[in-house]
């Protein structure tokens, strides 16, 4: 009975990206470049937040040098870490699906490619921090998904090993990172995927929240047979 459970963030517990994309034109702005659409947003986000900002300019066709590129990151996450995150949201059902596992025995960390002030920020402002025993991103690891090395360190964080886990996430990188260590995974088909969700290769996938806890079970009968 694998009882612990390692969450993505964006995508898979909130919608952030109204936030992301006000803090992408905001920054754009600034720099005379130009803005981008609220729809394309996904398009730039899950693998960090460098790898999102080389998107972002690749997408609106800026080029810069490499220490162009080195100041205008430190700016990019200089803007987020600070604004405001007044748009980000709870996925429905999250809250009371997380107080339903945690009753029933569950022990869940999360493993997210965002850095940890924005992190603390929006899970302390959606009230859910309370939820979790440890917190994996790319500022406590140096590195991010699907880079194993982020997710051994969630399970330290969990004092748990692989067979003990289940990762629930929503993206290609959520799906990379649980198979790098032979962990089941379910993904949330409302979020951030680029692919098609049927050809991701997950264990479960579900389109609502509160059936979290019905395909957990459903994976843990299948696991034991």
């Amino acid at each position: 009975m694998r009882k612990k459970l390692i969450f993505d963030l964006d995508g898979t517990l909130v919608n952030s990206i109204p936030d992301i994309a006000e803090g992408m034109n905001i920054f754009l702005k600034r720099n005379g470049f130009p803005l981008i659409e609220e729809t394309n947003v996904k398009l730039t986000i899950g693998k960090g937040a460098r790898i999102s900002l080389e998107k972002l300019l690749d997408m609106q066709k800026i080029s810069v040098s490499t220490k162009q590129f080195d100041l205008l990151y430190q700016e990019y996450i200089a803007i987020y870490q600070k604004k405001n995150i007044l748009k980000t949201h709870l996925w429905p059902n999250v809250k009371q699906t997380l107080s339903i596992l945690q009753k029933n025995g569950y022990q869940m960390a999360i493993c997210t490619n965002k850095p940890i002030i924005p992190t603390e920020r929006i899970l302390t402002k959606l009230k859910i921090k309370n939820f979790f025993q440890t917190i994996a991103n790319p500022d406590t690891s140096g590195v991010t998904k699907p880079n194993p090395k982020i997710m051994y360190d969630c399970l330290e964080g969990l004092k748990a090993s692989a067979q003990e886990c289940i990762m629930i996430g929503d993206s290609e990188t959520d799906v990379d990172a649980a198979k790098a260590l032979n962990i089941p995974i379910i993904l949330l088909s409302y979020g951030y995927a680029l692919k098609p969700y049927e050809t991701l290769n997950a264990d479960k996938i579900t389109d609502n929240f509160a059936k979290i806890p019905e395909t957990l079970n459903a994976l843990n009968q299948n696991s034991e047979k």
